[in-house]
């Protein structure tokens, strides 16, 4: 529902896919930063993945078409979207490598795979709440029924 306050029709019609594109490199360049995943380890792991929410409002005032949002827009440029994204991007990426990397190494090596089997798991589950969850967010946002529109 972010949109572009850019006057370039052009730039407009990008955006949404230039926020994608930022999401998957930034996500990628986290995953493939793994030898830092040492200073994030147990408590910590939760509280960065925690702090993630954090984003969920500045999201929400960020720009969208008039009549799209309920809620009145505090960071009216392009630039807050694009980093607010890249921030998500790498700390999807790092939370997401480093509790697969290092989790089964902290169980004896005969739980590894089984260890590593259930991270997997909780990712996925994860994931799929997530999603599910956005159609609560995005009807908070919208204030209408997020099935329709």
């Amino acid at each position: 529902m972010v949109t572009s306050t850019a006057p370039s029709p052009a730039w407009r019609g990008l955006f949404p896919a230039v926020l994608f594109v930022v999401f998957n490199l930034g996500d990628m360049a986290a995953r493939l930063a793994p030898p830092s995943c040492h200073l994030v380890r147990g408590r910590s792991t939760l509280a960065l993945a925690l702090s993630r929410i954090a984003l969920i409002p500045l999201f929400m005032v960020c720009h969208m078409r008039p009549g799209d949002s309920a809620v009145p827009t505090l960071l009216p440029s392009d630039a807050a979207p694009l980093l607010l994204i890249a921030l998500l991007a790498a700390s999807n990426g790092f939370l997401t490598a480093c509790p697969l990397i290092y989790g089964p190494l902290s169980v004896p090596p005969p739980e590894q795979k089984q260890a590593a089997s259930l991270l997997v798991l909780a990712l996925n589950v994860g994931l799929t709440l997530g999603s599910l969850l956005s159609f609560l967010l995005h009807g908070l946002v919208c204030s209408c029924n997020p099935f329709v529109n």
